[in-house]
């Protein structure tokens, strides 16, 4: 029964987290207009990944009463860790990515953040070829991927219809 409560002080820790990344990446946003704004997932997805979370804890406490018996407690105390673990980690990658992946454009400008590497800035002008697909739009500069955004992402719209006007011109 210790292993429930640390798994639910672990998920309510992981709560607060968001919360307070999320308040902290609230910096002045200011409105969007066609020539500066922010493309950004929904605000809606990292309370996704804490319902996915949620679940896994639902799933592990389930997993540990049908499993549990005198004999092998703590290998089912053991196996029941793993696997919350496990899927509390990925949602902490998922989380991250969520809240860190954006592409602000600022005039001519385009600053590019990806959850686990480096900002990459260039502008309009540089990207030499794009391609359209269902999925989203993937940005290219002398061959190499500089960009790729989904079309789930706020402020989509907003960076499509400037990239097409960018390649009419």
């Amino acid at each position: 029964m210790n292993y429930v409560i640390t798994m639910c002080v672990s998920l309510i820790l992981f709560s607060l987290l968001f919360l307070i990344i999320q308040k902290c990446n609230k910096k002045n946003e200011s409105k969007m207009t066609s020539d500066d704004f922010v493309v950004r997932y929904p605000k809606a997805a990292p309370i996704i990944l804490i319902c996915c979370a949620t679940f896994f804890l639902v799933v592990t406490i389930l997993m540990s009463t049908i499993l549990y018996n005198e004999e092998n407690s703590l290998l089912t105390y053991i196996l029941c860790y793993i696997f919350f673990t496990f899927f509390i980690i990925l949602s902490l990658i998922g989380f991250w990515a969520t809240i860190t992946e954006k592409v602000i454009v600022k005039g001519n400008n385009i600053t590019y953040y990806r959850a686990f590497r480096k900002k990459r800035v260039f502008t309009f002008e540089e990207i030499s070829s794009v391609k359209w697909d269902h999925l989203g739009v993937i940005c290219y500069k002398n061959g190499k991927k500089i960009m790729a955004v989904f079309c789930e992402m706020e402020g989509y719209d907003l960076l499509a219809s400037r990239l097409r006007s960018k390649r009419t011109n």
